[in-house]
């Protein structure tokens, strides 16, 4: 695996981010397009699920035993199902909402998730305590969600 240096780390994670408000609005088309929720979602993961099966041959996949899968916690099976719950609520209310509308919530949302995940150090995450700062921070996403969802 490549390692990632701060700056890196943070460009990746922009562009995942960036591409989050883009991929909301392409899916929310594709719904539009095929009037057919489910059958869209079905579209975006067999999409999504191509280019990984391309990049396998260029990968080195050593290691992997059905042991390790099946060592791994039931909650590190979770991130599939949970991404359709967030594929879904694209393709039905992107639109609806509005891009800046739709991601500030969903971005809103993840933080203020994000910070009760640190603090109890829930789904394998380091324990970093709630704090003034965290606390001031996720007020204002909200109020930031406010405004930008009022005006």
């Amino acid at each position: 695996m490549t390692q990632w240096n701060g700056v890196h780390m943070y460009l990746f994670v922009v562009a995942a981010g960036s591409f989050s408000a883009v991929q909301a609005g392409a899916n929310s088309e594709l719904r539009k397009s095929l009037d057919q929720p489910l059958i869209a979602a079905l579209c975006v993961y067999a999409a999504a699920f191509i280019p990984l099966l391309i990049a396998v041959p260029f990968t080195r996949l050593s290691g992997f035993t059905p042991e390790k899968a099946a060592q791994a916690p039931w909650w590190a099976w979770l991130g599939g199902p949970l991404s359709i719950m967030s594929t879904m609520a694209a393709l039905l209310l992107a639109k609806k909402m509005g891009s800046l509308s739709f991601t500030a919530t969903a971005v809103t949302s993840s933080l203020i998730c994000g910070v009760l995940l640190d603090h109890f150090g829930w789904v394998g995450f380091e324990m970093h305590r709630i704090n003034l700062g965290r606390s001031v921070g996720c007020a204002l996403l909200l109020a930031g969600v406010f405004l930008v969802s009022k005006f």
